[in-house]
């Protein structure tokens, strides 16, 4: 009977029946979605009364199709490109692989590196340090923990007050009138800040800002805090930027002394005004001023972190805003927009200085840059801005600093062009367009009318030429050319552009380190110290590493003592990634050239 249904069912010859067993469950069971013994009848079956019927090979059950293995993987992939992208845009590492060499390590990626030796940690997202970590074994030694940075007993003192600034001191309710200088003292102050300070900063309106001065050297007994954190700011600055010699003949005190006091009556007075919590852009205006005038033993570290709440305060005023959004007087548009830019090129140099992106992004702002004007043009009482001058005037300097910046920033360091992923000459053939493309902008706008025999339109034509080299050596090893002992491997070591790149990187360092020693500019030879050339210096050492005895290596080495021994001298480069990358080239070029044995360079060494 049972043969019978099965032969009927299949509308065939029965096989026997184990072939079809093998192949599922029976009917009733695959319906019911319950477990079949493949027994011949099913006790189920056989309980309601119902015919026990397997299926044929025809009609057998298939299994829903699984996505293929490639598919998955395409996936998977897919997933992975998207995630990449998005944690490209917010700057984070898109992925880690870890290697460990003694007690140090790093973790890397395209983008970014974190290097990692005992209790100290340090991320990094300079191209270019990148690359050249991979010839520095493990970026050993690379990073410091600030326990073990020595400091001179001369700088304890001053540096002591640095951590206590930013929570307040228990005597924050006391008065600072007694810190306040004399009539005199408060002149020559002033004038100190105005010769070597204030052409090359543009944070303040010089009338408005000479006039508070005064005002409060003649009665500082009633004086609101933020005015107070300005004034102290102001002496602190000018202080800093002057020599001891004329610290001790004009104002009869000993330098170090005055200085100290001043640092501390600074930051005593922003604490006093609630700097951290301030919602006044005359606070914002002081905390600028101070951290750009800091360069002493750590102020490299405290400045960087201090910048990123002074970014989170300029947004809160809206600073990242251009003043014609809010309907401001002309004044205040204008120191609107001066204070903006100061933090932008302080975020730019200490970023710089840390080898790690910038707080301030190209697309976050709109706040234009200020008028080509002198201070005499503008005054709290204007109605109308003023028409900017077609000529050199008191913020020209500042202006190009601005400008040259932001070329730098769009074009090497914030920004991924959509055709990087192509050949490298297309990205390199862009780059080199942005540059002309701002040379001819420069030269129209601004260096026609610099009168080189006047010291500060020297100094601008200067800082142009200067910086156009640069950005113009820095296009070619944004290319990931400074390789493993083999810098720009892909041109000839013979190549007329190799050799060229050599003689600008050349330029570039002896043009940074004129400006810093030149009488000419001795005045404002403290700014330009905060921007060591450190990417010409460690490629004219990788070349010298590959390259004979010649005249342009003679050059080179000339020019290169001097400048890291002005380096090595300067306390607020001391710890920092980039000195110590030039160390480490050094030291192979000197073998290289069989220099290990000159004392000067054996001093360098040792420092």
């Amino acid at each position: 009977m049972i043969s019978a249904s099965i032969h009927i069912a299949y509308g065939h010859k029965y096989k026997g029946i184990e072939e079809y067993r093998a192949r599922g469950s029976c009917h009733r069971c695959n319906q019911k979605k319950v477990r079949c013994s493949k027994t011949q009848p099913y006790k189920s079956c056989l309980k309601s009364n119902s015919e026990c019927v397997f299926p044929g090979p025809s009609h057998t059950p298939q299994r829903k199709k699984r996505p293929l293995k490639a598919e998955l993987i395409s996936r998977l992939r897919s997933l992975e490109h998207k995630l990449r992208e998005i944690t490209q845009e917010r700057g984070d590492p898109v992925s880690t692989t870890n290697s460990a060499a003694k007690n140090a390590h790093r973790v890397e990626n395209k983008h970014s590196r974190l290097i990692m030796e005992r209790d100290s940690t340090r991320y990094i997202t300079h191209k270019i340090l990148i690359s050249l970590g991979n010839q520095i074994e493990e970026l050993k030694g690379l990073v410091q923990s600030p326990g073990n940075i020595i400091i001179k007993d001369k700088d304890k003192k001053y540096l002591q007050n640095s951590n206590q600034f930013l929570f307040g001191y228990s005597s924050i309710a006391s008065s600072l009138s007694a810190f306040h200088p004399s009539v005199r003292d408060s002149q020559i102050l002033w004038k100190a800040f105005k010769k070597n300070v204030a052409p090359v900063i543009i944070i303040f309106h010089k009338p408005s800002l000479h006039r508070l001065l005064y005002k409060i050297a003649t009665s500082s007994n009633y004086i609101n805090r933020a005015s107070e954190a300005v004034v102290f700011t102001v002496y602190f600055a000018a202080v800093t930027n002057i020599s001891p010699e004329q610290c001790a003949e004009e104002l009869s005190q000993d330098h170090s002394t005055l200085l100290q006091q001043y640092r501390f009556t600074t930051q005593q007075a922003l604490a006093r005004a609630g700097f951290l919590q301030s919602q006044n852009q005359t606070m914002l205006q002081a905390a600028v001023l101070f951290l750009t005038c800091l360069h002493r033993p750590g102020d490299a570290e405290f400045v960087w972190t201090i910048t990123a709440a002074v970014y989170q305060l300029a947004q809160g005023l809206g600073l990242h805003r251009d003043g014609t959004h809010f309907e401001l007087s002309p004044f205040k548009i204008e120191l609107h927009r001066r204070l903006w830019w100061s933090i932008y090129l302080l975020d730019s140099q200490s970023s710089e200085l840390h080898a790690i992106g910038t707080l301030i992004s190209g697309s976050y702002y709109d706040t234009k840059l200020p008028l080509n004007i002198n201070d005499s043009d503008l005054s709290p009482e204007s109605t109308t801005s003023p028409d900017e001058r077609i000529e050199f005037t008191e913020i020209t300097f500042c202006l190009i600093r601005c400008e040259m910046t932001v070329l730098y920033r769009r074009s090497f360091l914030n920004a991924h062009p959509s055709n990087s992923e192509g050949h490298p000459s297309h990205l390199l053939d862009e780059r080199l367009r942005q540059l002309e493309e701002i040379r001819t902008h420069l030269q129209n706008r601004y260096l026609q009318y610099c009168d080189t025999s006047i010291p500060a339109q020297w100094v601008t034509a200067t800082v142009i030429r200067l910086a156009l080299a640069r950005s113009w050596l820095i296009a070619h090893l944004s290319q990931g050319t400074m390789r493993v002992r083999m810098p720009l491997i892909e041109i000839s070591p013979e190549g007329p552009k190799r050799k060229q790149l050599f003689l600008t990187a050349i330029e570039v360092v002896e043009f940074a380190y004129l400006l810093e020693t030149d009488p000419r500019t001795a005045r404002w030879a403290w700014l330009f110290e905060r921007y060591p050339q450190w990417h010409a210096v460690v490629f004219v050492l990788t070349e010298l590493c590959g390259r004979g005895q010649s005249v342009e290596t003679e050059r080179a080495w000339t020019v290169l003592q001097k400048a890291i021994e002005r380096w090595t001298q300067r306390d607020f480069h001391k710890g920092g990634i980039t000195l110590k990358t030039v160390h480490h080239f050094l030291e192979k070029a000197a073998v290289a050239h069989a220099r290990l044995g000159n004392d000067r360079i054996r001093e360098l060494l040792t420092r």
